[in-house]
């Protein structure tokens, strides 16, 4: 194939068919370059990039001496062409200058050998060679004298113009030339197309990969412009690390320190049971959120200012002037991308503190409301009807209330998709890449762009669940597959959704690959993501995020064993890579919004408690009549919650215990695991098989199995200390909580809580008070309540 530039005027591209001897030429006529309709040096760089990518032989015809716009445009082709790489063919670049009086060869190959050595030095940088990716030698020139001639006759006085006899002689030699090349890359390499439907598929492809890519690749002018402009990212880079660095820090001390300020408060109010200090607007933090998000932005604020100072400080040079501001404005918002991460893990936390103060606030309203009920010394139908319909009215309006906090506090799924899609464009938009990497693969993602990619996502996926549907069912004879494959098989039908392939009629080898991608490739990249996202303290809004998943999908494509490299020259590499960007990041946001959605729902739990805790406050409400049934009841509701905070106070204790003792055991460092490692394998007498094979086939996994068993002894140790010391603990408890209610001095149940509470803190250091277990209810015979512990006594073996 034959592509035609001008240097001058582009309007368009147009398809001519030529024939000579056996060989088809289609011919793409760009009409000229160098475009005053097309702003910019995008749509220039993107004509002659589609040249480079999809023909044999280019032709440039350009009018006078070979021009330095003409080099940057070349340069910047081949930058594109190492970066998408979906053509293996150096085409020949052929020069047409037009309209030459001098025809002296001589002085156009210094021409172009200047031309070709101002590429070679531009293209330094990109560690490849010119000469690799085009074919540009001496005889890839050629001259021509104008086509008319016109002189001034002296006889009649007016101007002639005749046809050069010279120009058509010219034009044939022209001819000969670039046939003779295309016989050489078609006939004798063996490099041409098949068909016209292969080639329209090519240019398709080439097509969509230089228009999505192209604002990230082409945006230079030049290779040496290419080169200020990963300069000033390499100073950005540096820039932006430092600061994002300090305002993590600094913006991570700032924020604990509010949210501590706030788990202080809360604690004082458990513990002290005096949730009347909770304000009511202010359940969900909101206020915190604002307050601190508020100071947190004042702080970035400073930090970006100090990050823009020193990147003008910096880049002070005039060849940095014209191009400085392309990267100066990447700068705030690629700070601001980690204020974002802060502000995210900040309203996390606080859902913590939220849920426990709604919960607190849950409890406090619906005793309240039931108050006034347990005052009265009279028990009668009509006051456990009229407490029932107290406790309903203050239940819906605590429903009511809740679920308008929350729905206000909810993210929404763009929320999240726009978080996550801003910190990967300017992830894309910033990545210096002198080299080929999958950055330059990464199309710019607006979120209105991705919702309409996820809609072709989705008929590529149910395309492929289909087919592999289909393909597991019966198969028919053999006569039955060789008359009505075509009509039948769904592979004709899907095949055209699923843009991976080079050449989309090599059926049988597009089947194994297509299998082996969705079969193998994508379910391996969805489960690294996956787990990237569950298993690892990760935040969606973290950029180091965004990385490790782009990070992936390199290695999916370019991994030693993967399909793709194995089978590269027959995909379409840069549609693949990017419906496997898409598809990574949409698992990501799907996750993140799942996650969420969780950590809403776990507020929500508290709508889910109303309904046990209004039936606990009407059951004590009922059982002050029965004195005994009532301690009976205090005392079954105390044991348990001394056993759950025993518990939850001591696996804290029993977790930093147990993490000391392995830092320090002198056991498990790496010399001597290693050590024993050899000598339990290798070195063992006789031979031992299985440790040497463990040895040999994971020798890291064996390591651990080594210094697991070392610590295994020293950790059961410990565990059976601490759970000892839980024990005596649990039992010192209760007896405490015996001899408060022996003692008795108090009217009602919630006074004698408190004090064994306030005794309980003094051997359990943080134990938390429950609202449910003693409320405001009057103990009518003291006696049969105090009977009531005496049970306690038959309990406590059991408990241990």
């Amino acid at each position: 194939m034959v592509l035609l530039l001008s240097a001058y005027r582009c309007v368009d591209m147009k398809k001519r068919i030529a024939y000579h001897k056996q060989m088809t030429i289609i011919i793409l006529d760009t009409e000229g370059l160098l475009s005053l309709e097309e702003s910019g040096s995008i749509f220039d760089n993107q004509m002659i990039t589609m040249a480079i990518l999809t023909s044999h032989i280019v032709l440039i015809n350009h009018k006078g001496e070979l021009s330095s716009n003409l080099e940057g445009l070349i340069g910047m082709s081949i930058y594109a062409k190492l970066h998408i790489q979906s053509s293996p063919m150096k085409p020949k670049i052929l020069f047409v200058l037009r309209d030459q009086m001098d025809r002296n060869k001589n002085i156009f190959f210094e021409q172009l050998n200047k031309f070709k050595d101002n590429l070679h030095a531009s293209s330094t940088s990109l560690k490849i060679s010119i000469d690799d990716e085009l074919e540009i030698g001496h005889d890839n020139i050629s001259l021509l004298s104008s086509a008319f001639s016109e002189d001034l006759n002296p006889v009649i006085n007016i101007v002639q113009r005749w046809k050069n006899q010279t120009f058509p002689v010219q034009i044939h030699d022209l001819r000969s030339n670039i046939f003779t090349g295309l016989y050489e890359l078609i006939t004798v390499q063996e490099q041409g197309y098949k068909n016209f439907d292969y080639l329209y598929q090519k240019l398709t492809n080439n097509w969509k990969s230089i228009d999505e890519l192209g604002e990230n690749l082409l945006e230079c002018k030049t290779l040496y412009e290419l080169s200020i402009i990963n300069e000033l990212k390499d100073i950005t880079t540096a820039i932006i690390h430092s600061k994002s660095q300090k305002l993590l820090n600094e913006g991570r001390y700032l924020l604990d320190n509010e949210l501590q300020k706030q788990k202080q408060q809360s604690q004082h109010i458990l513990l002290n049971n005096t949730p009347t200090y909770i304000k009511a607007n202010d359940i969900y933090l909101k206020q915190l959120i604002e307050n601190a998000i508020a100071m947190l932005d004042n702080l970035t604020n400073s930090i970006v200012q100090e990050a823009l100072d020193d990147f003008e400080s910096r880049t002070q040079q005039s060849y940095y002037v014209n191009v400085r501001e392309k990267i100066h404005k990447n700068i705030e918002p690629s700070i601001r991308s980690h204020q974002q991460l802060l502000q995210q893990r900040f309203e996390e936390q606080v859902y913590t503190v939220a849920q426990t103060n709604a919960a607190t606030h849950v409890q406090h309203e619906l005793l309240n409301s039931a108050a006034e009920f347990f005052e009265r010394e009279r028990q009668t139908n009509k006051d456990t009807n009229e407490l029932n319909e107290a406790l309903e009215r203050k239940h819906a309006e605590l429903v009511k209330e809740f679920n308008q906090s929350l729905n206000s506090m909810k993210k929404t799924h763009e929320h999240i998709a726009e978080i996550i899609l801003n910190i990967y464009n300017r992830l894309v938009k910033s990545h210096n890449g002198l080299h080929a990497n999958i950055w330059y693969r990464c199309p710019p993602l607006s979120y209105h762009k991705y919702m309409e990619k996820c809609q072709y996502l989705d008929q590529v996926i149910q395309a492929i669940i289909i087919y592999l549907q289909e393909s597991n069912e019966k198969k028919t004879s053999w006569w039955q597959q060789l008359f009505e494959q075509k009509k039948n098989d769904p592979w004709y039908e899907y095949k055209r959704r699923i843009r991976w392939f080079s050449d989309h009629r090599d059926n049988e080898r597009n089947r194994h690959l297509f299998l082996a991608i969705v079969q193998d490739l994508i379910p391996q990249l969805n489960q690294d993501v996956i787990s990237m996202v569950t298993t690892t303290e990760c935040s969606y809004s973290d950029p180091q995020t965004i990385v490790a998943l782009i990070t992936y999908v390199d290695n999916a494509l370019n991994a030693q064993k993967s399909c793709v490299q194995q089978h590269y020259r027959y995909l379409n590499v840069p549609q693949l890579a990017s419906d496997l960007i898409l598809i990574s990041l949409r698992i990501l946001i799907g996750e993140a919004v799942r996650q969420n959605e969780i950590k809403h729902e776990q507020l929500r739990e508290v709508i889910n408690e109303l309904e046990k805790w209004k039936l606990i406050i009407k059951q004590q409400f009922i059982l002050i009549k029965d004195s005994l049934a009532q301690g009976n009841k205090f005392r079954e509701d105390l044991e348990g919650h001394i056993v759950s905070e025993a518990i939850r106070i001591y696996q804290q204790t029993m977790i930093n215990v147990i993490q000391v003792a392995m830092s320090t055991n002198t056991h498990i460092e790496a010399k001597k695991i290693a050590r024993n490692a050899y000598d339990e394998s290798i070195g063992s007498q006789p031979p031992n098989a299985k440790n040497i094979l463990k040895y040999v086939e994971d020798i890291n996994r064996y390591y651990l199995e080594i210094a697991l068993e070392k610590v295994k002894l020293s950790k059961d140790n410990i565990i059976f200390n601490e759970m000892t010391k839980l024990k005596t603990i649990i039992d010192e408890s209760i007896t405490t909580a015996v001899t408060v209610v022996r003692e008795n001095r108090y009217q009602n149940v919630h006074e004698i809580y408190r004090e064994i509470v306030h005794q309980l803190r003094m051997i359990l250091p943080g134990y938390v008070s429950s609202e449910m277990i003693g409320i405001l209810a009057e103990i009518k015979d003291p006696a049969q309540f105090i009977k009531s512990f005496q049970q306690i006594e038959h309990n406590r073996q059991k408990l241990q």
